[in-house]
């Protein structure tokens, strides 16, 4: 989990920060989430890091289309989940 989290992160900001700032923000991350549950770590340290990330270089975060709210109505679908 750890090295796919930071390959990603690296991934959006590679270019402004190094594979050891990356990590060494998602090992912070990662020690402040502490006592959370087990199960929810990967997505809360990765979306706290990202966030952690975003401030440092004092950006947006690009929040994944999936999440955005546009107004419209959202799709149904006959799925069962």
């Amino acid at each position: 989990m750890y090295e796919q989290t930071v390959t990603r992160l690296c991934a959006e900001f590679g270019g402004e920060l190094s594979r050891p700032q990356v990590e060494l923000v998602l090992r912070r991350c990662l020690t402040d989430l502490a006592g959370s549950p087990v199960g929810a770590m990967p997505e809360l340290s990765e979306r706290l890091a990202r966030q952690r990330l975003a401030d440092e270089l004092d950006v947006d975060v690009l929040i994944p289309a999936v999440w955005t709210y546009t107004g419209a109505p959202l799709p149904t679908s006959n799925r069962v989940a």
